[in-house]
């Protein structure tokens, strides 16, 4: 796990825009933490945390990687990752990444297009018969005045 968080924490380095970076991977999961200039705006923060994406997608455990350049789960992570290599309780740390990951955004380019379907999330609107409307409208009456 070590090896591999390091090595997702270097490539998250390389990306343009990222002043350091950190990572913690527990089983098939990863959350990566960068740090980025406090000036830039929402947007170009974004941009920067979709490239590093895009940058783990292909390696152990990225792709799947929550990305995360809040400056205080950023620290948080950073003490997670410093906590392991200490050997502290796993029950704590597995609270604490998921408390992280709870409170991200994640950016997962591996599963943007994967899931993409041109089908609606919703049926169209079905059109009622006469007969149907009539008996609704009965319902909704009697419902409305049920509670007057």
């Amino acid at each position: 796990m070590r090896e591999s968080s390091r090595l997702l924490a270097d490539t998250a380095r390389r990306i343009p825009g990222v002043q350091d970076a950190t990572a913690v991977t527990w089983g098939s999961y990863a959350v990566v933490g960068i740090d980025v200039d406090a000036n830039l705006d929402r947007t170009e923060v974004g941009s920067i945390k979709y490239a590093v994406a895009e940058g783990l997608k292909d390696q152990t455990h990225g792709k799947e990687a929550v990305v995360v350049a809040d400056p205080d789960l950023y620290a948080r992570l950073k003490e997670v990752g410093q906590d392991m290599e200490n050997g502290q309780p796993l029950e704590g740390i597995a609270n604490e990444l998921a408390d992280i990951a709870g409170r991200a955004m994640p950016e997962v380019p591996g599963e943007q297009n994967e899931h993409h379907t041109d089908q609606s999330t919703e049926d169209p609107k079905k059109q009622l018969s006469p007969n149907e409307r009539q008996e609704l409208e009965k319902q909704q009456e009697e419902q409305s005045n049920h509670y007057k």
